[in-house]
């Protein structure tokens, strides 16, 4: 009975896994064509300015975040009176951060020297009112495993946002379709999340949900904000000292180098959170779980994190054009830092599932002490570089860590989780010396560009099927066991 239970759960946990990743793909695909219009129509420092106006209101988000959907997704049963005690918490949260948004909006441009920030700063906080107005039990769907209505409605967000956003960058050519495609998408989430999801949702409070809720929530909320710290204080660092146009060479390195491994963690995270609350009482079987993960995420992240080293610098010439020239160590440099990051993204769901969110705020915690110590001196120093190398090289520090504390409360060996990356390793070392040999006999441009994509494409490929062949994947095999469960069970 129990094998049966877990082949049902890994034939929902791959379906699962390949909705949200064809999600994310079109999400990020629509974003990243977004992104590409706007970099040739503005200038960095029109980035910059989105990335003041996002600051702020992604500080406001992060500290005053409940957790509360967390502690949903992770409890087995989840009655009425949390997800009404949760609504209630989301909407007076959604409408006190909108105003005081608006408020301080001229301090915020203030800030960073900038006063023609000021609208652009209101304009995005009221997409955390919006979010106050969303069903809280649209979570029923990643709680569920529902991840094919999750693809509907995050789909609808998406395409709402670059219905409006494209248009008026093209028409208009200004920084403000950004905002306004932001501010339609979170409009349409909010109709999306009442219209589609059957569950309704009163304003209630009940005090012992809330116990129970914050009782999970605190280390969630903690976390975000040792997280929010670590990945925008650089952002804030960069904008303070090295102005606005630094900062859009440093967010453009960012979104361009740390895309794939994100989103893959991203995918990974919401998929697996659920797959591991539901086998918390088997620490084996999580850790099995785990490993597999880190198998798959790893045959992605590797080769993509060494692509964006390679190809990085004929991808910004010829893509994004000379404007974003400036950017591209730093963006080799946070591509290092995406291999590392997808590594540690994939601890936080087990600490999650297995109820131990506490380890991943104490994580974060000492991630951001580390952070603190040098992000200062080495931008003082050195600038972007000094920043990039600052997020590296805490990565590098505290991420191995964080997995040694996931093989020790899964009961399992550090050595299992280092030899499982040894094939994703091998195949991407591989294919970056055949991708490095071809650019080096080839001038830049399109065609260098276009062939290292090809070569690397192949030499991936032939590293997969040389360590399948050999037994040390074992795709295939997984794929005959989830095409037999699915015969099996009829669907």
């Amino acid at each position: 009975m129990e094998g049966s239970s877990t082949s049902t759960l890994s034939q929902r946990v791959v379906r699962g896994g390949l909705w949200m990743l064809g999600l994310r793909v079109a999400n990020r695909g629509l974003g990243f064509v977004r992104i590409l219009i706007l970099a040739r129509l503005l200038l960095p420092e029109d980035f910059g300015l989105i990335g003041i106006a996002l600051l702020a209101t992604n500080i406001l988000d992060t500290f005053s975040a409940t957790g509360f959907s967390s502690a949903l997704i992770q409890r087995g049963q989840a009655g009425e009176e949390l997800w009404d005690t949760t609504w209630l918490f989301s909407l007076v949260r959604g409408f006190l951060l909108g105003a005081i948004v608006f408020a301080a909006a001229p301090w915020v441009a203030e800030f960073f020297g900038r006063p023609d920030a000021l609208w652009i700063i209101r304009a995005i906080g009221l997409t955390l009112l919006l979010r106050g107005l969303t069903n809280p039990s649209v979570v029923g769907y990643i709680k569920e495993m529902s991840f094919q209505r999750q693809f509907g409605y995050e789909i609808g967000i998406t395409v709402v946002d670059a219905a409006v956003a494209i248009p008026l960058a093209l028409i208009y050519r200004s920084v403000w379709a950004l905002a306004m495609g932001g501010l339609a998408g979170q409009a349409a989430g909010v109709v999306l999340s009442w219209l589609i999801h059957p569950m309704r949702v009163r304003l209630r409070f009940d005090r012992r949900a809330f116990r129970e809720l914050y009782g999970f929530g605190r280390w969630i909320t903690a976390s975000n904000i040792f997280n929010f710290l670590l990945t925008q204080g650089d952002d804030i660092l960069v904008g303070r000292l090295l102005g606005a146009p630094a900062l859009g060479w440093y967010q453009m390195a960012y979104r361009v180098s740390n895309l794939p491994a994100t989103e893959i963690a991203s995918v990974i995270s919401q998929v697996t959170f659920p797959a591991y609350a539901q086998l918390q009482e088997s620490r084996a079987r999580v850790g099995a779980a785990f490993l597999r993960v880190i198998r798959m995420s790893t045959l992605l992240s590797f080769p993509i994190g060494a692509l964006v080293i390679l190809l990085g610098p004929d991808f910004t010439r010829v893509i994004l054009g000379p404007h974003w020239v400036p950017m591209i160590s730093t963006m080799q440099i946070l591509a290092i830092y995406g291999l590392i990051h997808s590594l540690g993204a994939s601890c936080g769901p087990v600490f999650l599932g297995l109820g131990r969110a506490n380890l991943t705020a104490k994580i974060q915690l000492v991630k951001l002490v580390i952070f603190a110590a040098t992000v200062y001196p080495l931008t003082k120093t050195w600038g972007l570089l000094g920043t990039a190398g600052a997020v590296a090289g805490n990565a590098i520090l505290v991420n191995p860590v964080a997995d040694y504390l996931v093989m020790r409360e899964v009961r399992g060996r550090f050595l299992d989780f280092l030899l499982t990356l040894w094939p994703p390793f091998l195949i991407s070392l591989g294919m970056a010396l055949l991708v490095g040999v071809v650019l080096t006999w080839m001038e830049g441009g399109w065609p260098r560009l276009v062939m290292g994509g090809i070569v690397a494409v192949i030499a991936y490929l032939l590293g997969i099927y040389l360590f399948e062949i050999r037994g040390r994947l074992g795709l295939m095999t997984e794929v005959q066991t989830i095409w037999r469960e699915k015969i099996s069970h009829g669907s």
